[in-house]
């Protein structure tokens, strides 16, 4: 497969110069992240007007590339986008770029989910699926930051852009016999292109509300939690190591649902790891010691977990029966509709932000119409209030 290897100011200019010019510019990244908090790029790939180019993000100016991205009115075409704009926006905020997403994306996946192929189906099976090309995918697992690349990789890397447009291409001509299906599709991927925060990602203060089995916390549990999670988020984006390798929610939740997190003496046995322990351990507890004495201020928001505890569970199966047949009915994939995150959110904004929640905005209201007749009583009284908002 021709390509060209992206790694001196003479090849990224000549690519930027023919990059400019194209309608539709595919696009993924290799990185690793096992060890770190945030993704170490190690590779850009992009592909337009029959051309693939490999950037070696190490040997070019990075920054000049992320700003024609965000900024290009090109269709930006990826597979499974969430991972590849997470890294797109954190470098762009790094670089303090007035944007941090492409203006117009459209991701393959999505597009395969709207139209029943399965909601994470990989690139090489709808390649298969769609186009009858079967890809060689051998390097799968292999060390990306080494350098020199070696021809497998580089061959590997190719492939995962090589057929992206002709893929988008198939799946539009196969949603354009479903009309609605397109419309709703181009909204969907127009609210991600214009949002500011690649989808499900919450500001440092936020973070504690989806950690599982916090649902009947109390206030000061809360405060713990999210004094602890605000300390874990910073101390990892300082040190770049993961956030569980600090504390594991699984570890944390329990500290903080008795009272070991007060007692760092306890930390170790409890499953936080000797060296965490050893080093932060005395800051761990005082933040959460605060956390805990600090009782006249304005009670916190309840986790999203708070649903499955509030929420009568003949409601939530009704609905997701409801979504379920919706789904069937317009062939779309299992989750288009009723994912985990939109069920929850469904039940959680009305009743505790006040807010309409995502299947009643956008596309969804226009797909599934007044779904109101699910809320819980509560909710249903903000929203004939008229106290809901966007």
């Amino acid at each position: 497969m021709n390509y060209t290897y992206v790694d001196s100011s003479a090849s990224f200019e000549d690519m930027l110069k023919r990059l400019k010019q194209a309608r539709f510019i595919s696009f993924d990244t290799e990185f690793f992240r096992e060890v770190t908090f945030f993704p170490k790029l190690a590779l850009f790939q992009m592909a337009a007007d029959g051309e693939i180019f490999l950037v070696d993000p190490f040997a070019v100016n990075f920054a000049e590339l992320l700003s024609f991205i965000v900024m290009t009115d090109a269709v930006m075409i990826c597979h499974a986008s969430s991972e590849d704009l997470e890294i797109v926006s954190e470098h762009a905020r790094r670089e303090g770029l007035a944007r941090i997403l492409p203006r117009n994306i459209f991701d393959t996946q999505a597009a395969a989910a709207f139209l029943g192929y399965g909601n994470t189906i990989g690139l090489a099976a709808i390649i298969e699926k769609t186009l009858g090309i079967t890809l060689e995918k051998t390097e799968t697992r292999t060390d990306w930051l080494k350098r020199p690349l070696t021809e497998a990789q580089l061959e590997y890397a190719a492939l995962d852009v090589a057929y992206l447009e002709p893929l988008m291409n198939h799946l539009i001509q196969e949603m354009e016999k479903k009309p609605e299906i397109l419309k709703w599709f181009r909204m969907h991927m127009d609210a991600l292109s214009h949002s500011q925060d690649p989808e499900n990602v919450l500001p440092p203060d936020r973070l504690y509300l989806k950690i599982r089995k916090t649902g009947r916390f109390t206030q000061n549990q809360l405060r713990v939690l999210q004094a602890v999670t605000v300390l874990r988020d910073q101390i990892c984006r300082e040190t770049d190591i993961p956030a569980s390798h600090f504390i594991r929610n699984n570890v944390l939740v329990p500290l903080v649902a008795g009272t070991g997190i007060f007692d760092q003496s306890v930390y170790a046995k409890n499953g936080v790891h000797y060296s965490i322990v050893r080093r932060y351990g005395t800051l761990i507890q005082r933040t959460a010691r605060e956390a805990n004495a600090r009782n006249n201020v304005p009670p916190l928001p309840r986790t999203y977990d708070i649903v499955n505890y509030v929420c009568d569970s003949k409601i939530r199966k009704a609905l997701d029966s409801f979504l379920q047949d919706r789904s069937s009915r317009l062939g779309f994939s299992k989750g288009v509709l009723n994912s985990q995150r939109l069920m929850e959110n469904f039940f959680y904004a009305p009743l505790y932000e006040k807010k309409y929640p995502i299947l009643q905005q956008g596309w969804y209201l226009d797909c599934l119409g007044d779904l109101s007749s699910f809320y819980p009583p509560e909710a249903h009284r903000h929203y004939i209030a008229g106290e809901l908002s966007y």
